[in-house]
């Protein structure tokens, strides 16, 4: 089939995150009922595109449409995973999100009624890994796609669903073309995958997962980020935007035109169980790492234990990947390009 591409997509709890090598896009990992809109929809349609999908015979909104004020309060209170509170997300909501996500991803590549063939990359926490098959076999097939940009079918060929640090493994082992990255020659790969929930930790040995020293924690960046909102409008009476959070996240201050802006004690504070509990698991399946050439450190939660992994384990290379937010989603895009050609 002609068309064929290498997708790599995750659904995270805080933000659905896609690309095809040389384009990514991210959302919100929310959803929601449409409604009608009854006034400036070409406007709400400029600024929300592809947020509008058809799904099982009716219209959703998903992303930063379905929490935006266009969506009705009560609405907003039903929206699926709404907060990193809601663990609602599985495998059909899964699926919802990634037919968004190849909508906006395919939006002005295709055209309307065409056939595109899908190899797609994609991942669950390593503790989850146990439904995987469940998870592919909902992918595998034929999918309508239709949102406000355009309407089309993605066939997906083949389904790669592997442990979400496995990503940030081929993405330093692999290139988006699926060949062999030629300047990277380390034979085992640690990684410590901080996300909004979950933190992953695995071991990669030439190219063999290493499950005895991989597992899951059910602690992640929502901890600190929850902490941030309550703290915001303690201080100032109003809840925190999302961009608000994010910048408090990036740069410990809501702003300098605050008077109480620093946010360092309060990310100082709440972060101390997510690096104890991160540290305990590593202590736990990797010793003291003196068998570990080079750690990567990764996900939205990287720089909060970046830190105290460079202090524990300094026999050990650690670094923080280029880009942890979109890492393990350019490692699952890299090794369905390299099944691509097997």
């Amino acid at each position: 089939m002609n068309n064929s591409y290498s997708v790599g997509a995750d659904c995270g709890y805080g933000v659905v995150k896609a690309t095809l090598g040389k384009n990514s896009i991210t959302f919100p990992s929310v959803y929601g009922h449409g409604i009608d809109i009854q006034f400036d929809e070409d406007k709400i349609a400029a600024a929300h595109p592809g947020d509008r999908i058809v799904h099982d015979g009716r219209e959703w909104w998903v992303g930063e449409l379905a929490a935006s004020p266009h969506m009705p309060i009560a609405l907003q209170m039903q929206l699926h995973g709404r907060t990193a509170s809601d663990q609602r997300t599985g495998n059909a909501d899964r699926l919802l999100l990634i037919k968004a996500a190849l909508g906006k991803l395919f939006a002005g590549r295709v055209a309307n009624g065409q056939v595109v063939c899908v190899h797609l990359g994609t991942g669950l926490p390593v503790d989850h890994m146990a439904g995987a098959e469940v998870f592919k076999a909902q992918l595998l097939g034929q999918h309508d796609i239709q949102t406000d940009q355009g309407h089309f079918t993605a066939h997906v060929e083949s389904v790669f669903v592997m442990p979400q640090p496995a990503g940030t493994v081929y993405a330093q082992l692999l290139t988006a073309k699926g060949e062999l990255n030629g300047k990277f020659d380390y034979e085992r790969i640690a990684v410590v995958d901080v996300g909004t929930l979950t933190t992953d930790i695995a071991v990669d040995d030439e190219g063999a997962f290493v499950s005895s020293m991989s597992a899951s924690i059910e602690v992640g960046l929502s901890i600190v980020t929850e902490a941030v909102r309550r703290e915001y409008n303690q201080r100032f009476g109003e809840f925190p935007s999302a961009a608000t959070i994010h910048q408090i996240m990036r740069t410990r201050n809501a702003g300098k035109h605050l008077k109480d802006g620093d946010f360092s004690a309060t990310i100082e504070t709440a972060g101390a169980p997510l690096v104890s509990g991160v540290l305990s698991l590593m202590a736990q399946k990797w010793g003291r790492g003196t068998q570990l050439p080079v750690i990567f450190v990764t996900g939205g939660g990287a720089q909060l234990v970046l830190r105290a992994v460079e202090a524990e384990y300094q026999n050990s290379l650690v670094q923080m990947t280029v880009d942890p937010i979109m890492s393990n989603v350019i490692g699952f895009q890299h090794y369905a390009a390299f099944r691509m050609h097997v």
